[in-house]
């Protein structure tokens, strides 16, 4: 609940236009893989690797509970 109230929403076009991925269907399979609903057949360790370092390197915490949400929260 304290991110939900001291967060700040970025939109997801500030993720997918940082160094880490290079369009939105990299960062859905990244957080679709990281909340685990793909079948291990499609998962992309790679890009959720590449969407976690990005996030830590800028202290950005992703949805984790809504892979539909469109923004992120920086704290």
């Amino acid at each position: 609940m304290k991110i939900f109230r001291k967060g700040k929403a970025i939109p997801s076009k500030n993720i997918v236009n940082g160094p880490a991925l290079t369009d939105y269907a990299e960062l859905n399979t990244a957080l679709r893989t990281s909340t685990g609903v793909l079948n291990r057949n499609f998962t992309r360790p790679d890009l959720m690797e590449k969407l976690n370092n990005y996030a830590d390197s800028e202290s950005i915490i992703s949805p984790c509970l809504s892979i539909s949400s469109p923004t992120f929260s920086i704290t």
